[in-house]
């Protein structure tokens, strides 16, 4: 049963699309297919999840940068968000990791070993573990046989690591076939997928570092952070023709204030307290 006895109230606001910075970049193979979607639907179903940079006057995109790029391109001027603190218990930045399949791990490997600034090194999976926890390489790799490398770049300034974490990602992003895992157990990862070539164990970052990308527009790869939000707005079904609507802003919120009132007043908003794990994703 939902839980509504202490039910939040999500920060949902309608700003300017342009104020919409991103850290990361798109993924265009998912990015596309959400222009049909959104469209065909009339209405944005999951706004993207913000916080504000107030020394920019802007709102950093925490999880959605498809979802901005596509209506982005569906030139839409204003677009519904949910704005959260970025900070615990609110929020908790994780990581993806990228687990490759249906391409030999070889094929993977001879793509690595030709990016510029980049170098590969086999290793066992404690000291690659600790030099990706201090920093000091990109990732690591392990293979279906269990052989690992290090990926470890020349040079250790921020915009260079970024580029060359890019430029790895693009080595396997139209390869094979791409699923993310949440968990660092190699063994687990290997029950969840068992016919994995190769997984890609990615960096973690700190809230401040997250901040620093997206401020100076030095963009990590899509599917890299995984931010996981207390009380994420979800089939919110706002329609596209409000956010279209050539009003002021100030009073496109004021509609929405009055749309979200009628929400809860006729009890069309549920808090569930459990953890769920969701199939029709």
């Amino acid at each position: 049963m939902p839980d509504t006895t202490r039910l939040p109230s999500p920060d949902l606001r309608i700003v300017n699309t342009q104020d919409l910075i991103p850290h990361e970049y798109h993924d265009e193979q998912r990015m596309l297919p959400l222009v049909a979607r959104i469209q065909n639907d009339g209405m944005l179903r999951n706004p993207p999840i913000v916080t504000p940079l107030p020394q920019m006057n802007q709102f950093l995109v925490l999880d959605g940068a498809n979802r901005v790029g596509a209506l982005r391109l569906l030139e839409t001027r204003h677009t519904l968000v949910q704005v959260v603190p970025y900070e615990q218990p609110f929020v908790r930045l994780s990581t993806w990791n990228h687990v490759l399949s249906e391409t030999s791990a070889d094929t993977y490997i001879n793509r690595l070993q030709k990016i510029d600034g980049l170098s590969l090194l086999a290793s066992d999976l404690p000291q690659a573990r600790e030099s990706l926890d201090n920093g000091n390489i990109l990732a690591y790799c392990v293979c279906a046989n269990s052989a690992a490398y290090m990926l470890i770049p020349f040079s250790q300034k921020t915009p260079e690591r970024n580029q060359l974490l890019n430029a790895i990602v693009n080595t396997y992003a139209s390869v094979g076939r791409l699923n993310r895992s949440s968990s660092d157990d190699i063994d687990e990862v290997f029950r969840q997928f068992p016919t994995l070539s190769l997984v890609f164990f990615l960096p973690k970052y700190r809230p401040s570092e997250i901040v620093g990308f997206a401020s100076s527009r030095s963009y990590i790869p899509p599917g890299i952070t995984r931010h996981i939000i207390s009380g994420r707005a979800l089939r919110v079904n706002y329609r596209l023709v409000d956010l279209y609507a050539d009003l002021p802003l100030e009073e496109k919120n004021n509609a929405l204030k009055t749309w979200l009132s009628a929400k809860y007043s006729s009890n069309q908003v549920r808090y569930y307290t459990e953890s769920t794990f969701l199939f029709d994703e």
